[in-house]
């Protein structure tokens, strides 16, 4: 019930993304157990939409929405410690996330693994398979959110 709970506030929020009170909407939907809430709850944060940007702090808020299950926060953690978004750079850490991200069926993460193979990393060496592979899965993945919206 509190999961149920937690994703209808998390939805209601993101229906009204451009209001004052979103911010505090997906800070309730986090504190209840949503993981997509506290994902946009940490975009909030790193980005600075609605409050001060505060890297740090969205930083922690994405890795506690990525420990509850949310790909898209696996993927912008990746993406922080790829950058140095809030953390120290950590090209290991970056892959492992994305890797996750990908597994729970983030498309971006996917994206971002075809990347890395692509052009390889200190964590990752270059591998053509692996970026046709996850190319393949993040434009199948783009090509079934259009048909879905068609």
């Amino acid at each position: 019930i509190i999961e149920r709970n937690s994703e209808k506030l998390f939805q209601y929020a993101l229906d009204k993304y451009n209001s004052a009170r979103t911010e505090d909407d997906f800070r309730k939907a986090a504190e209840r157990g949503s993981a997509e809430g506290g994902f946009w709850l940490g975009m909030c944060q790193l980005k600075g939409i609605g409050l001060s940007a505060n890297p740090a702090l969205g930083f922690q808020t994405l890795r506690r929405a990525a420990s509850n299950g949310s790909g898209e926060a696996c993927c912008y953690v990746g993406l922080c410690y790829t950058d140095g978004l809030g953390v120290k750079r950590d090209a290991d850490l970056a892959f492992r996330f994305f890797r996750r991200g990908a597994e729970l069926g983030s498309s971006n993460a996917m994206y971002q693994l075809g990347l890395l193979y692509n052009n390889g990393s200190e964590a990752v060496k270059k591998d053509a398979t692996l970026t046709f592979d996850y190319a393949e899965k993040h434009f199948s993945d783009m090509l079934g959110s259009f048909i879905a919206l068609s």
